[in-house]
């Protein structure tokens, strides 16, 4: 009998992309076992359903025994790895794991010298995946790997539908993610300042948490724009938050697929972002890219994406279309389906 279980593992359960894209497969694939196992487990992030249980997790050693361990208990399973680190990665192997899926999501990996000489060793015994044209080229060169499979992140079209938007007062900005320095939530702000003149008709929303979630709020008050930005929390339905903007602003300066850009225009709502190689993917109509990150040529680009909103929305109709046919959830899951049924042949 073939064993079709399958233990997805990553280091947390926080309310970022890659752990909700955890929760959307373990939802869709249901010809397998699926468990997910959390190294640094957060009492108040996602609960999935069927998660395995580490005996420990502090120190970071006696948290590496304890995987160790579970791995021997489990290691017919198949092992999908989501991004956990090559010291993981090597653990798992030593462990008996011999069904092995490494999944990459970001563009910041390790590779040193202790990193190359594992790839080096499991490279043609894991299968490798990268959620982007941009990742799978880094791999490659980074780390001399061949043969990755190229699988976009599962965004689910069943709760993401897509909404005309019309033009109405006021002019909702969005914005939703980690609160990080990497995602330049400083130069939103800055943004929004220069618009804030107009904040009767502009308003900034701004969702998510993170390190620099308390640096934002101070800077929000420093800079007098209480009336202009509003802060949130992580929202359940984040499918609202996109149908009640007109235009979702994204600035980070590096991701390796970009889930919420993904999202916000399958909701039909226009984006504005910073042109990064891994957004390529997804958002295929230059409009609306900005080449800068200077906050007074973002706001022009607003104030004519504003102007122009019915221009605007067909752009967006086009770049919908050619996205819906990417993240088509059906052939993704088969891309899945079909590694996992190759490692249990």
């Amino acid at each position: 009998m073939q064993n079709k279980h399958l233990i997805f593992v990553q280091w947390t359960n926080n309310f970022g992309g890659l752990e909700k894209l955890t929760q959307t497969i373990q939802a869709k694939i249901t010809d397998f076992n699926l468990q997910v196992l959390v190294l640094m487990h957060n009492k108040n992030g996602i609960v999935y359903n069927n998660e395995l249980k580490l005996n420990a997790e502090y120190p970071i050693t006696k948290l590496y025994f304890s995987y160790f361990n579970k791995v021997r208990s489990y290691k017919t399973s198949i092992f999908h790895l989501n991004n956990a680190g090559t010291k993981i990665l090597f653990a798992t192997y030593l462990a008996g794991a011999k069904k092995i899926v490494y999944h990459f999501h970001g563009t910041k990996f390790s590779n040193g010298l202790f990193d190359q000489l594992v790839w080096k060793i499991l490279g043609n015994k894991v299968n490798v995946i990268a959620n982007s044209t941009f990742l799978k080229t880094l791999i490659e060169q980074k780390l001399n790997l061949k043969n990755i499979h190229l699988i976009p992140n599962i965004i689910d079209t069943s709760k993401f539908k897509f909404a005309e938007r019309k033009l109405s007062s006021p002019f909702i900005i969005t914005y939703a993610g980690r609160f990080t320095k990497g995602k330049n939530i400083n130069v939103i702000l800055k943004v929004a300042k220069i618009l804030s003149p107009d904040s009767d008709d502009i308003q900034f929303r701004l969702y998510g948490d993170g390190p620099e979630k308390n640096n934002i709020k101070n800077a929000v008050e420093k800079m007098n724009l209480s009336s202009t930005v509003k802060l949130y929390d992580f929202v359940e339905d984040i499918q609202e938050v996109y149908h009640n903007s007109h235009l979702f602003l994204f600035l980070s300066g590096y991701e390796s697929f970009g889930n919420v850009v993904a999202e916000a225009i399958l909701s039909g709502t226009p984006v504005l972002c910073y042109k990064i190689p891994a957004l390529l993917d997804i958002v295929k109509q230059e409009y609306f890219f900005t080449q800068t990150l200077d906050p007074e040529e973002i706001a022009l680009k607003i104030k004519q994406m504003k102007s122009n909103y019915g221009f605007t929305i067909d752009e967006l109709k086009k770049n919908y279309k050619t996205l819906l046919e990417y993240v088509d959830n059906d052939r993704i899951i088969n891309q899945f389906k079909e590694i996992y049924n190759k490692l249990t042949e």
